[in-house]
């Protein structure tokens, strides 16, 4: 399969609009894998990553689609024993779809870039690593990073049990023609959600 081909049958793993589904697990599998293929590429993102490819999660609609990659050592334990120290706790790539902040899509400077190579053709998509801190008065965020040293996105974890199968998993609503919230579960006990916007497929704007 070409190269583009692969990585919008695969990368739409998306999280808005009806008729949205969650990825086979051996195609999120693959994507994962080849996202962190060049580890080179990712060796001055923010915070630093080591992703757990064997249990990424994505969700897909259409040629729209996000995809998480959990933290290899990303456990209940983590979110319990937080400081005010940012924990890594995974990577969301995103396809089709780019991160929104105040309503506006995040500009594509402020994104961090990955050119993934599959079989002599490549594709550059948006990463952004995954951080949880102690936040004021000691609750627990999200951080949502692009490409500087401080988050694009900073919001609050919710208390919220539910059985989990990953340690990372998606879901999205629609907000708009041209939006979704995407609501973020971490390890069965927590939450916290942001909103993406739809964008061209070539490239967030």
């Amino acid at each position: 399969m070409k190269m583009k081909s692969l990585l919008l049958a695969l990368f739409m793993t998306a999280l808005t609009l009806p008729g949205q589904e969650i990825l086979p697990r051996s195609e999120a599998v693959k994507l994962a894998a080849l996202a962190n293929f060049d580890l080179d590429k990712l060796a001055d993102t923010p915070i630093p990553t080591d992703a757990d490819i064997k249990r990424p999660y994505g969700i897909r609609a259409g040629h729209l689609g996000g995809l998480v990659v959990p933290e290899v050592k990303l456990s209940p334990a983590t979110l319990g024993n937080l400081g005010k120290e940012v924990a890594p706790v995974g990577q969301l790539w995103l396809h089709g779809l780019v991160l929104a902040k105040g309503g506006q899509p995040v500009p594509k400077e402020q994104l961090k870039l990955v050119t993934v190579q599959h079989e002599g053709r490549e594709m550059t998509l948006p990463i952004c690593v995954l951080g949880v801190r102690k936040g004021g008065e000691g609750k627990l965020e999200l951080l949502v990073y692009g490409k500087a040293k401080e988050p694009l996105l900073a919001v609050p974890l919710h208390k919220a049990n539910r059985e989990q199968q990953w340690p990372l998993e998606l879901k999205a609503e629609r907000e708009g023609d041209a939006s979704a919230k995407v609501t973020l579960a971490l390890v069965g006990q927590y939450e916290a959600s942001f909103s993406v916007n739809v964008v061209s497929e070539e490239s967030p704007r």
